[in-house]
């Protein structure tokens, strides 16, 4: 597989499908795993109580934080992607995002935006993956008063 524009354009798009369809869902979650690199690393920016800042996540840590999160907390989240770019060059996706989180206990909605770099690779077996994610967002401290740290 070759990374060009059309490939990884149309994979963002999926991701962001998948992603909001199976990280609400303790028994579809861990198809999100296709997704990322086993090295796949997050860095976000916002503060959680008692974590560094900015937060960053090797694979593990992030899928569990995602599981303790979503499937325990959040009833729902959404990813609507309002602008993707795609830098092929660099292997690089940057995503403008609209996010929607809905809270389980409350019914409370969080909408917010989000800008999103995505680092894209191709695996061992030349299938497209994320490697990195670095996010920020435009209300950092009202997206993580419901977060378990």
């Amino acid at each position: 597989m070759k990374l060009t524009y059309e490939t990884m354009l149309t994979f963002m798009q999926q991701y962001c499908e998948d992603y909001s369809r199976w990280c609400n869902d303790p028994e579809s979650i861990s198809k999100l795993e296709q997704y990322y690199t086993s090295d796949f690393a997050t860095k976000a920016y916002m503060h959680l109580e008692g974590k560094p800042y900015p937060f960053v996540q090797n694979l593990d840590q992030f899928k569990n934080f995602i599981s303790k999160n979503h499937t325990d907390i959040l009833h729902e989240e959404k990813l609507f992607p309002m602008e993707i770019l795609i830098d092929e060059r660099k292997s690089k996706a940057i995503m403008l995002l609209r996010v929607k989180k809905t809270v389980k206990s409350s019914g409370e909605v969080f909408d917010f935006d989000a800008i999103a770099l995505y680092k894209l690779a191709l695996d061992g077996n030349n299938t497209l993956k994320i490697k990195s994610l670095e996010i920020f967002t435009d209300k950092p401290s009202t997206l993580t008063q419901w977060v378990k740290s």
